[in-house]
C-alpha cells in the first residue's frame, strides 16, 4: 500500500486546482489545511483568502486522498458526459446546454 504523505496530498490538491483552472490562492481554488494530526480540504472564497470547509472534519491523509480522488472523478464525469436536448434531441456537453426546472435545452435551440 502506497504511503500517503503531506507531499502526496499537496500534489493532489495542485492537480485538483489544475482541473478547475485555478491557481493557488485564487478565489475558487482548493487549499490543504493540516492541524492536530488531521487534514481538511478547503476552498478560497474571497480576496482576503478566507476559506470554507469542503470536508467538514479532519481526516487522515489516506482518507483525504480518497476524497480528492472522488472529486476528480466527478469533475471528469461531468466534463465528458453528454446531455440530450429536449428540443432537437442532440447530444451536447454540459457547457453547451441550458438547464431549467422544466426542460434541458441546447444553446443552439435556446434562441429559436
Amino acid at each position: 500500500m502506497q504511503r500517503i504523505t503531506i507531499k502526496t496530498l499537496r500534489k493532489k490538491v495542485d492537480y485538483l486546482n489544475q482541473l478547475v483552472g485555478k491557481e493557488r490562492e485564487e478565489i475558487g481554488s482548493y487549499e490543504l489545511d493540516g492541524a492536530y494530526g488531521g487534514y481538511k480540504l478547503e476552498m478560497i472564497v474571497n480576496e482576503s483568502l478566507g476559506t470554507r470547509e469542503i470536508t467538514r472534519s479532519r481526516l487522515t491523509a489516506r482518507e483525504l486522498y480518497y476524497v480528492i480522488e472522488g472529486i476528480v472523478e466527478v469533475i471528469y464525469y461531468n466534463a465528458e458526459r453528454y446531455y440530450d436536448c429536449g428540443n432537437c434531441g442532440g447530444g451536447f456537453k454540459r457547457h453547451e446546454m441550458k438547464f431549467t426546472e422544466d426542460y434541458d435545452i441546447c444553446k443552439e435551440c435556446e434562441g429559436k
